[in-house]
């Protein structure tokens, strides 16, 4: 917001971080409820697939609000893209419990936020200062380079969760059997 379209931080930063307090929780809830509603109809993929909508509604908004010609839409696009994000946390968190063995959850989620931390919160930032330093040479094609790891990170995040889903679903069925004989 500061490099393409002039806005300061300490503009952007209260308009932003007002947003988010207001609609993560509001995403969160929302996932939550339409991930318990279809477990509730006995879709065993439910968790997954929630994630996968989640991803689905943030990342072409994510896209968008980074091609946006405007701040203004710009950031209506990036309040609607974190609802999605807000949607497809719940899925994920609830998926890894709901098929990882008790005595392993707490390192499967200490994992799990390794990942999304050290990784995600990592990997990121530097691909996106490669990309403008080593392909577009240009520090105000920041957006572009942002827009370019969205859509290698992106997609590959969401091609793993539909190649995920096919055995998430068996695994959950074993669960759900393994709990009734018992």
């Amino acid at each position: 917001f500061s490099r393409t379209f002039g806005w300061s931080p300490a503009f952007f930063g209260p308009l932003s971080g007002t947003a988010t307090l207001i609609l993560t929780p509001i995403g969160l809830g929302l996932g939550a409820w339409l991930g318990q509603t279809w477990e509730r109809r006995g879709d065993s993929g439910a968790m997954v697939k929630l994630s996968i909508l989640g991803s689905c509604i943030s990342l072409p908004l994510t896209l968008a609000m980074l091609l946006a010609p405007d701040p203004w839409t710009a950031f209506v696009l990036s309040c609607l893209s974190t609802l999605g994000i807000g949607i497809s946390a719940p899925g994920a968190v609830a998926a890894l419990q709901n098929v990882t063995p008790n005595e392993f959850r707490g390192q499967i989620s200490a994992l799990y936020l390794f990942t999304i931390g050290v990784i995600g919160g990592g990997l990121g930032p530097l691909a996106v200062a490669l990309f403008t330093d080593n392909v577009f040479h240009d520090e105000t094609m920041l957006r572009y380079s942002m827009a370019v790891v969205t859509v290698l990170f992106g997609a590959a995040g969401l091609w793993l969760k539909f190649v995920c889903l096919p055995p998430y679903k068996e695994r959950v069925a074993r669960v759900i059997a393994a709990e009734r004989a018992a």
